[in-house]
């Protein structure tokens, strides 16, 4: 008899039972996973140690903008960027801080990580795109910024935002002693690993300063499942993970502390019809990982596995081309097919609850929907009425 039958005629099988009945299991953990163990690696907690300095990116640009609306003409402006308005080179160390903090200067709480990738996306939409009507929520596009960077009377259908970023551009190049024509999309990958270098340092230093980490992780491996039953682990998270059974060491998707990855899923790119600028596949998620391949000696064996549980992750687009393989090996759309998809949730706020739930619901809606119409080109839109009468879609909150 198999697990799903066996639910099925044991009245008195929890949840948690059945689960921990599962053999095979990779678990896949997301940020909620470092947050549920005590690490305080939101957007927010990061940001929050920037504050100060995004305080005076915010102020600068501000007086920028003022600026700007006062002698709003290519001549008057290309002045004000060549002598970099009375720029402190102190107060901007790297451009896609001001990405950022222009972009979320007025949401940090409730931005995700996922949001972060996401704003990396839009702003390689590609000029032409842009001209076009295409849908568009970035307010700096690197296109734009590029062509600025080599001539400030290219600036008839720059924002303010562009303008700033690409005058910020030039002169962090001049103190770099970088000057003339530089290549700016070098520049920019340059800019982004050091932002990512600095952000490692701050994953290691709040990984050094959690109490019982260890603990907390083991503690939360043997809420998810049978340890013993763990095959592997999969986490996007930067930090360490030390409870890990050896024989599931944990693959980080997205690079560690250590060399931490901020990239584009290939999956957005064709969801957003290929309106991405040439020099964005260099910024994909799989470009970057193939970086790290090439100077890195060691790899993680994967080992086969029949059933997946979720923790923590939000199942968002972005990271949609990571999850269609996992869907394709548990063989979902597979009517003969006993492997469960597993999410599991912690509801932090009591106040919160139905929202968290709501989230969580429509998470998994989505990402079955699209993988059904665009991964195996099925239109009927019923594999999640199927999964879910089998009990192959489990939601288990711990």
């Amino acid at each position: 008899m198999n697990l799903i039958t066996k639910m099925k005629h044991n009245k008195n099988m929890t949840k948690e039972e059945f689960v921990k009945s599962l053999s095979n299991v990779k678990i896949v953990f997301g940020n909620g996973a470092d947050l549920y163990c005590g690490l305080k690696t939101k957007y927010s907690d990061y940001f929050e140690t920037k504050k100060t300095y995004y305080s005076n990116i915010i102020r600068l640009f501000n007086e920028f903008k003022a600026q700007y609306d006062i002698e709003n003409n290519p001549k008057e402006l290309f002045r004000l960027l060549q002598c970099g308005f009375g720029y402190n080179p102190s107060l901007v160390k790297n451009i896609w801080d001001v990405l950022f903090c222009l972009s979320f200067a007025n949401n940090n709480n409730n931005v995700l990580w996922c949001d972060v990738e996401l704003k990396i996306h839009n702003s390689f939409i590609k000029k032409s795109a842009i001209e076009k009507g295409c849908v568009d929520f970035s307010i700096i596009h690197w296109d734009i910024v590029n062509e600025l960077v080599h001539d400030y009377n290219r600036s008839t259908h720059a924002s303010p935002e562009e303008l700033f970023v690409a005058m910020i551009s030039n002169i962090i190049c001049e103190e770099k002693n970088d000057k003339g024509y530089y290549n700016f999309y070098s520049f920019l990958k340059y800019e982004l690993i050091r932002f990512e270098y600095l952000f490692g340092l701050y994953i290691e230093e709040v990984t050094a300063h959690t109490s019982d980490l260890e603990k907390k992780q083991k503690d939360l491996l043997n809420v998810l499942s049978n340890i013993n039953q763990v095959v592997s682990i999969d986490t996007f998270n930067y930090s360490d993970f030390y409870g890990a059974p050896d024989s599931a060491l944990p693959r980080h998707i997205n690079g560690t502390f250590v060399s931490p990855i901020f990239g584009i899923d290939r999956s957005l790119d064709e969801y957003e019809n290929n309106f991405l600028s040439n020099e964005a596949f260099n910024y994909f998620k799989t470009s970057r990982r193939m970086d790290q391949e090439l100077i890195q000696n060691n790899i993680t064996k994967q080992e086969n596995f029949d059933n997946v549980i979720v923790f923590g992750h939000s199942l968002n687009k972005q990271d949609y081309s990571y999850f269609y393989p996992i869907l394709d090996r548990i063989k979902a759309s597979d009517s003969t097919s006993n492997s469960c998809f597993v999410v599991a949730y912690h509801i932090y706020d009591e106040t919160k609850a139905d929202s968290i739930r709501l989230n969580i619901k429509n998470s998994i809606v989505n990402l079955f929907s699209t993988y059904e119409k665009e991964h195996l080109g099925l239109r009927d839109a019923r594999l999640l009425d199927f999964l879910t009468t089998q009990n192959r879609i489990i939601l288990y909150q711990i």
